[in-house]
């Protein structure tokens, strides 16, 4: 078991209109968050280490609460970087739509941990992560957490594996997740 410590600093640093491959949003507000980080209780792989930075930005609007209209993130760990871009189309409907848009596995490939986040306000119970033969290897309940996951990728040997995210109401949905040590 490990857990994750460490300081978020957040702020609204801009505003305006938002073009994505969704469409253009008006009346938008990009919030800037910076984490510091440090996994507790999990060992760093060769080469690793279980401090780092997350440079995150999120555009948000007041016209489509709930919803990360787009997000933007950079996660730098000892010597690796990871950046990851996602849209969303608030009008889509239900979870296969929305996780189809904006479903971030961070960093992919992965090494020791993959963070899984669903920003677009949908309640996710749990994250799997399945061999490919469809057995479960790992689970990562989120009841009453936020909507991000982070599961731990190093006694895994290196090959693609299935992400499967589960909402509150059993819906859920797949990715592909390659882990490599």
């Amino acid at each position: 078991s490990f857990s994750l410590a460490g300081n978020t600093n957040i702020q609204i640093d801009g505003s305006g209109s938002l073009t994505t491959p969704a469409g253009t949003f008006n009346n938008v507000l990009r919030l800037k968050s910076i984490q510091n980080y440090s996994y507790i209780g999990l060992r760093p792989g060769p080469g690793s280490s279980n401090t780092g930075v997350t440079t995150s930005y999120v555009w948000v609007s007041p016209d489509y609460p709930g919803y990360y209209l787009m997000s933007y993130s950079i996660d730098v760990s000892g010597t690796s970087s990871d950046t990851s871009v996602s849209y969303t189309n608030p009008n889509s409907v239900g979870i296969a739509d929305a996780a189809n848009e904006s479903l971030q596995i961070s960093p992919n490939p992965a090494n020791n941990l993959v963070a899984v986040s669903f920003p677009t306000g949908a309640n996710l119970s749990r994250v799997e992560l399945l061999d490919l033969s469809g057995r479960i290897i790992a689970t990562e309940n989120i009841n009453g957490k936020s909507n991000r996951a982070i599961l731990s990728t190093y006694t895994y040997t290196s090959g693609m594996y299935i992400l499967r995210a589960v909402d509150t109401n059993g819906a859920s949905v797949t990715s592909k997740v390659m882990v490599a040590h």
